[in-house]
């Protein structure tokens, strides 16, 4: 069952004249979620509006399965059983995991032509061979998600056991991404390709997670609340990351950059020590200085 978010003509114009949102539609279907816009009151405007925190002056915003694949929820009349579903700890449990987990997704999707150029100088003409062959060990991996956790119940495990036990296993194997940016090339590709598998197994036994803790006529809901906090943090975390790399420049890739290595951080390095004698030289000549 697919799930997404219908909004249509939703409109809020505020005491003092702004006029955050002017007849908005939009549908976001799973697993492209984003909010974009120039206007930062109309981006908050409308969280609150989902949230039930305030009313719209006119539209409509429903949340649940796609047209013709259920009964979805009106959030605007029905923000009760918007609220009791937000009540339970199990929601916010499944809401704050898709928040925090599903930008590491996005991030690689984004990050990787940047890293093979940035890291190695690998251009997409040359490192589209690498990025197909990450995206295939984590197409072949990632069914192990569904395997692992199948075979443990299988031997007797209750399914809490096994999910959590399948979970935990994935989880760790995320962990070797951080040796990403120490290595060559293709070890990189079967490192980040395990990392993606890994999370893309974990985050499918996450779904099922909901079918595991909440009735039918509650899972699609829970799903579209929680693939929205998704949304959310697959839109902020590129922000974060973008300001983090612009501040540290290439150490954000790769700490030491080391001369020999390859012909990008070989030239890095020279840059580096050109620029370090260039300041060096403009504090002898300044002023005031200490040879004067």
């Amino acid at each position: 069952m697919s799930n997404e978010l219908r909004i249509e003509g939703l409109s809020k114009t505020y005491a003092n004249g702004v006029r955050a949102l002017q007849d908005v539609t939009l549908t976001i279907p799973t697993g492209m979620f984003g909010l974009l816009g120039r206007n930062g009151a109309g981006k908050s405007t409308l969280m609150r509006t989902i949230a039930t925190l305030q009313e719209a002056d006119s539209g409509s915003i429903k949340l649940g399965p796609s047209e013709g694949s259920g009964q979805a929820l009106d959030v605007l009349r029905e923000k009760d059983a918007v609220r009791r579903i937000l009540g339970y700890r199990q929601a916010w449990s499944f809401v704050v995991a898709k928040l925090l987990t599903d930008p590491v997704w996005w991030f690689f999707l984004t990050w990787l032509p940047d890293l093979f150029k940035k890291k190695w100088g690998l251009d997409i003409k040359k490192s589209w061979v690498h990025l197909v062959t990450i995206y295939a060990i984590i197409t072949v991996l990632s069914i192990a998600g569904g395997w692992l956790t199948g075979y443990l119940a299988r031997r007797g495990w209750s399914v809490t056991r096994a999910r959590k036990t399948g979970m935990f296993i994935f989880a760790c194997c995320v962990l070797p991404i951080f040796f990403v940016t120490r290595v060559d090339p293709w070890p990189a590709v079967l490192l980040i390709g395990i990392a993606g598998a890994a999370h893309q197994a974990w985050s499918a036994n996450l779904f099922t997670t909901t079918s595991d803790m909440f009735p039918k006529r509650a899972v699609a809901s829970v799903v579209g609340v929680g693939g929205m906090a998704g949304g959310l943090g697959g839109f902020a975390f590129p922000i974060f990351a973008g300001a983090l790399l612009d501040k540290m420049g290439t150490a954000g890739y790769a700490t030491p950059i080391r001369a020999g290595r390859s012909g990008v951080p070989r030239q890095l390095a020279v840059r580096e020590r050109l620029r370090a004698a260039r300041a060096a030289s403009r504090c002898r000549q300044a002023p005031g200085s200490f040879e004067e």
